[in-house]
């Protein structure tokens, strides 16, 4: 009887042996197959812009998104002012936020809520990453989405595939700006401001920057009920001037949406520069 006990308890103590190296074979086996992950996510491209104060996490898988982490507080420093005067709390959008920059300043700087739109997929998916690194997710939310003057289902024309390149458009022609070379296309989803605030009930943002390199005034068009809720304080806008018929368009919407000029700032040094940026403020009665 005690003969058969023993042999029973070892039974009973080989198995446990066995499973206990069976379940550490498998975490070595799970630690090897899961190892090209842990290097790639160890060693990824990536830096960090500090302004003293605080400090913001890039993904930088491309030279093109290096650089514009790296010109966070250079590039345009009278945006940051300008976002500087955001109200603490107040509602961000940022339309063509390529990958984030002044939306990561605005939620960390100003405690702000901003709605991010970014419609080229591989920019896209670097704001996302970057969202994600400075746990921003409950105060940013990017969608990879289009505005103009009518919403439907188009293409979205690249200069480049390469993520945080820019001069893409949903439009193949633009104004005078029609000597761009558009090297391939991905399919993009396009709403007018006004239906992408009705079909989800969003709450009017404080401040809205836009940077879409040539439809700003399709943008505006589609903005009509937007412009006119007294929520809406004051409007940054990138405007190429070579293209006049537009440059007027945007000053006439806005006009009579009750927005004058505040500032006028160029974006390039030189006599033969025509980039600026605009900032529009409401005219309160």
């Amino acid at each position: 009887m005690k003969k058969v006990i023993i042999r029973r308890e070892k039974r009973t103590m080989m198995r446990r042996i066995l499973n206990v190296l069976s379940s550490r074979a498998q975490r070595r086996l799970e630690r090897i197959r899961t190892a090209p992950i842990r290097i790639h996510h160890k060693f990824r491209p990536s830096t960090q812009v500090s302004n003293g104060e605080f400090t913001w996490k890039y993904s930088t898988p491309t030279r093109e998104t290096w650089v514009r982490a790296k010109t966070m507080f250079t590039k345009e420093p009278k945006t940051i002012d300008w976002l500087n005067t955001l109200p603490s709390k107040g509602t961000l959008w940022d339309i063509g936020a390529s990958v984030g920059c002044f939306s990561l300043y605005a939620a960390k700087s100003r405690n702000a809520e901003v709605v991010s739109f970014e419609p080229m997929a591989s920019t896209y998916s670097v704001l996302e990453e970057n969202i994600h690194l400075n746990n921003l997710g409950s105060y940013i939310f990017p969608f990879c989405v289009a505005f103009s003057d009518k919403t439907n289902i188009g293409q979205l024309y690249l200069t480049s595939r390469v993520a945080g390149t820019s001069e893409h458009s949903v439009s193949e022609h633009i104004g005078n700006l029609d000597n761009r070379a558009f090297i391939s296309s991905q399919s993009s989803i396009t709403y007018t401001v006004d239906e992408f605030v009705k079909s989800f009930n969003l709450r009017i943002p404080t401040f809205i920057k836009i940077d879409v390199d040539g439809t700003e005034a399709k943008i505006f068009d589609g903005a009509y009920e937007t412009l006119r809720q007294p929520t809406l304080q004051s409007i940054l806008v990138e405007i190429d001037e070579r293209d006049e018929i537009s440059f007027r368009e945007v000053l006439k919407l806005l006009n009579t949406a009750n927005f004058q000029v505040e500032c006028r700032t160029p974006l390039k040094k030189g006599s033969e520069n025509t980039m600026f940026n605009y900032i529009f403020s409401r005219k309160f009665i």
